[in-house]
């Protein structure tokens, strides 16, 4: 959210140092990424990250943009991975994800989280064992690692269908509000 938040500030400011501001702190975002990747061991960050930069750079820097500016931009951006790879190379090294991601994915805690939150949510079956009270009946005294697995072992499915109800009545709100107000010029 934050780095959204980074590039559409970047976007909607009018003064230039503002703008000039929050396009810094965005680039400077890339490598506090990664950095917090290592930080926590976490893998999800990157898998969210890299693409959302990817798209976001694109859409800033490349689309609808003259061609030499494309070419300076990807000359940029290959130079700075260039210059940057050894220090990512020997961070990663040396950090905890790297061990993370050298263990078979069978061998994480999560796969047996994740068959377990469904067999407790199962066995309690249709109100589950109550909110936040999964990590009372994980064999581990973990959380699940994943929403949907907890919200079905704490509240059942009662509360997952009451989850979708909700998130279906949203979208549809906000579908109509988009079809109605999208002509509509300010």
């Amino acid at each position: 959210y934050v780095t959204f938040a980074i590039y559409e500030l970047g976007i909607m400011s009018k003064l230039r140092f503002l703008k000039i501001t929050w396009d810094i702190l965005f680039i400077l975002l890339i490598p506090l990424t990664f950095f917090i990747s290592l930080l926590t061991a976490s893998r999800q960050v990157l898998i969210i990250q890299i693409p959302l930069f990817a798209i976001l750079l694109y859409l800033r820097y490349v689309r609808n943009k003259k061609m030499f500016h494309k070419i300076v931009f990807l000359a940029i951006a290959a130079a700075s991975i260039i210059i940057s790879l050894p220090n990512i190379e020997r961070s990663y090294n040396e950090s905890i994800l790297k061990t993370r991601n050298e263990l078979d994915v069978s061998d994480d805690i999560r796969v047996e989280l994740f068959k377990d939150a469904v067999n407790v949510g199962l066995d309690h079956f249709p109100l589950g064992v109550g909110p936040g009270n999964y990590v009372h009946y994980s064999f581990s005294g973990h959380f699940s690692h994943n929403n949907y697995l907890e919200l079905f072992a704490t509240v059942g499915i009662v509360g997952v269908v009451l989850y979708l109800s909700m998130l279906w009545i949203f979208l549809r709100r906000q579908w109509v509000r988009y079809r109605r107000f999208k002509d509509l010029q300010y």
